[in-house]
């Protein structure tokens, strides 16, 4: 729970950040989208959802990852629980935790 808590301090702290940098015309839109992305990404983890697979965004190892998440999904499945942040084994959520964010950040040209 304490890796959770903290996850959650360093999305806090990263959409403080980016508010901080608004004054920068270039990546403005962009920045809005990564601070709506990062905030969706806080309550998936405050609220306990399910982990989602990642989207392509190019770095090719999306599919790799979406193949991870299956295997917890069925390991999961076969306890009787749902794949999410607090159920899911602490490694693999922390590492999806940062791959999401690189990802928000990927996706955006400016900011890439």
């Amino acid at each position: 729970m304490c890796s959770q808590l903290q996850s959650v301090f360093i999305i806090f702290e990263s959409v403080d950040r980016l508010y901080m940098y608004c004054c920068v015309k270039e990546g403005l839109e962009e920045l809005k989208q990564i601070c709506g992305a990062l905030s969706q990404l806080k309550n998936e983890m405050q609220t306990n959802k399910v982990l989602t697979d990642l989207s392509d965004d190019g770095t090719g190892d999306e599919a790799l990852w979406n193949v991870c998440l299956d295997s917890d999904r069925q390991l999961q499945q076969s306890a009787g629980a749902e794949s999410a942040w607090f159920i899911s084994p602490w490694l693999l959520v922390e590492c999806y935790f940062y791959r999401r964010i690189y990802s928000t950040i990927r996706l955006r040209s400016f900011w890439n």
